[in-house]
């Protein structure tokens, strides 16, 4: 499977989710929010929040043309395993190639986050860096 994805759904910061008065979710959608507007500024134009989906999690962010999902995590306790495991059933979920966890670190930005990936995306990342040079 390639990185390139054709689906494209609509782009948006306001995905459309509720505001929420839970502090936890407050911070996590703060979070996801900071995730897209850096995205957009600084590489990706066509990032995006994916609306929730009900129990087939799909990721909490993509990239319109690109067969990613990134799950965005802003916890002060850290669960690796845990959050590997949740991206990799939402990857397939979506049907996405890629999959990036990004987690937040304690008074950074987003672009000063945590971003981790398996081996199988970083193969297939740098298979399309190569490609591109």
């Amino acid at each position: 499977m390639g990185w390139r994805h054709d689906a494209e759904p609509e782009a948006s910061l306001d995905d459309g989710r509720d505001a929420m008065t839970n502090p936890s979710k407050q911070k996590g959608t703060a979070y996801e929010s900071a995730l897209v507007t850096w995205l957009r500024e600084e590489c990706f134009l066509d990032a995006y929040r994916r609306p929730l989906t009900g129990g087939a999690d799909e990721g909490d962010l993509g990239v319109h043309g690109v067969s990613i999902t990134i799950e965005a995590k802003n916890c002060k306790a850290h669960a690796w395993s845990e959050w590997f495991d949740e991206l990799e059933v939402e990857k397939l979920n979506s049907g996405s190639a890629l999959g990036i966890l990004a987690v937040k670190r304690r008074g950074k930005n987003a672009a000063g986050s945590y971003f981790a990936m398996s081996g199988e995306t970083l193969e297939l990342l740098l298979d399309a860096w190569m490609v591109r040079r």
